[in-house]
């Protein structure tokens, strides 16, 4: 088997709220296209069919795991020793992630849908074949979500400024 490491990552833990209201309130099919909508937005295919995808080209889009009215993405960060350009690096990619928040939530309020979340850098292991995800980054970010976001909103982890 061969060795499982961390890596450095930029982890977003994202709630729907209001989530168990909608559950109970709406037809199958309705929550669906919503949970579709978010799915959309982690793959990177409204960058494309907003003609945006070359702004992108070269860029890491997250990965993306969802359960329930919980989605967690992870943006790689890719070190480069030689050139010391990993804040530089850093900077963009956490830029990208935000402005990926923002997005997602201002396509989302067309739907009444808010979204809470926390964002957070550091060791995170994840694999998308095998649907595997945990880290400290993950924790420190779902901790923002719970315990300090309280409304909607997506804080950014004060310790990564």
């Amino acid at each position: 088997m061969v060795k499982k490491e961390y890596q450095k990552a930029i982890v977003t833990f994202i709630d729907i709220l209001g989530f168990s209201n909608m559950v109970h309130s709406e037809e199958c099919h309705s929550i669906y296209e919503k949970i579709a909508l978010l799915n959309k937005f982690n793959n990177g295919r409204q960058l494309e069919e907003g003609g945006c995808k070359e702004c992108y080209e070269g860029r890491n889009k997250p990965s993306s795991f969802n359960f329930s009215d919980s989605i967690v993405r992870a943006r790689p960060i890719y070190e480069d020793h030689e050139n010391d350009v990993l804040n530089v690096y850093l900077g963009d990619e956490l830029a990208d992630e935000i402005l990926d928040m923002g997005y997602m939530q201002i396509e989302l309020l067309k739907y009444n849908i808010l979204l809470r979340g926390g964002i957070s850098i550091g060791d995170i292991y994840f694999n998308d074949d095998e649907n595997i995800i945990f880290g400290n980054a993950l924790i420190r970010a779902h901790d923002l979500e719970s315990k300090v976001a309280r409304f909607s909103r997506i804080i950014l982890d004060s310790e990564n400024i």
